[in-house]
């Protein structure tokens, strides 16, 4: 998992720490190397040079919770993290549950992490340190202590859901060939962006508008005096003037 400097992979936020969990050594990490703090910290270079050769290697497993946000990040830091990543427990879990109000990591914990040995409410950044604290800022005996459970969190979270996706192996090639392969495409479109004709654009724009508006006006033949954008008043014309059977 990445700390960062906010949520702008592109331009104006940076790495200010990584932190990972050991499978099968059941250890967790934080490493800090740009906190702004004053305390003694990691040297920068040698922390990316040394997690390059893991994330790089494809015969390591990679996981991730919003996987797609701290890969940006590894990329923008020089680390193509793609050749390692493995899974990504934002999306794994919405092929199981599709109907969350929310995909958040601490939310998720809270609500589901009973089954995977985490039986608390787990706290959001903003509720720990505030709304408009960076994470930069966070001492550090905080900061390793939220970065860790984050990623402690994410791998235990990973095993649980993999005991549904074993009983259903048809949920594991999904992941492999449409959602993995998806998120990496979207990858490379959110960094490369792709050009759009703005001309083009608004023209097409007027003649879809005329379409609508030719459409519309037929509708009034079948609902007169019914705004056909209102569902309000679609569904009281439908059932309760034409008596029509949902």
């Amino acid at each position: 998992d990445t700390e960062t400097t906010g949520l702008d992979y592109i331009d104006n936020d940076n790495i200010v720490g990584l932190s990972i969990s050991l499978n099968t050594a059941d250890k967790h990490y934080y490493f800090p190397f740009a906190h702004t703090t004053g305390e003694v910290q990691l040297d920068e270079w040698y922390i990316k040079g040394n997690i390059k050769k893991i994330l790089e290697n494809p015969k390591y497993k990679a996981v991730y919770h919003n996987a797609k946000f701290d890969l940006h990040m590894f990329k923008k830091w020089g680390i193509d993290a793609t050749k390692s990543f493995h899974f990504c427990t934002q999306v794994g879990f919405k092929l199981l549950s599709e109907n969350e109000p929310r995909y958040a990591l601490k939310v998720l914990a809270t609500k589901y992490g009973k089954n995977f040995g985490f039986d608390d409410k787990s706290s959001t950044f903003e509720e720990l340190f505030g709304k408009d604290c960076l994470f930069s800022t966070v001492p550090l005996q905080y900061a390793s202590v939220y970065a860790i459970k984050d990623t402690q969190l994410t791998l235990n979270f990973y095993k649980w859901i993999m005991t549904f996706y074993k009983k259903m192996p048809e949920f594991i090639d999904y992941w492999k060939n449409i959602e993995r392969e998806i998120l990496l495409v979207s990858l490379d479109m959110e960094e490369n962006g792709m050009p759009v004709d703005k001309q083009a654009a608004r023209e097409y724009a007027v003649a879809l508008k005329e379409e609508v508006d030719a459409l519309e006006a037929k509708l009034q033949d079948y609902f007169p005096d019914v705004n056909v954008n209102s569902p309000k008043q679609l569904s009281e014309y439908l059932f309760d003037t034409l008596e029509l059977k949902d």
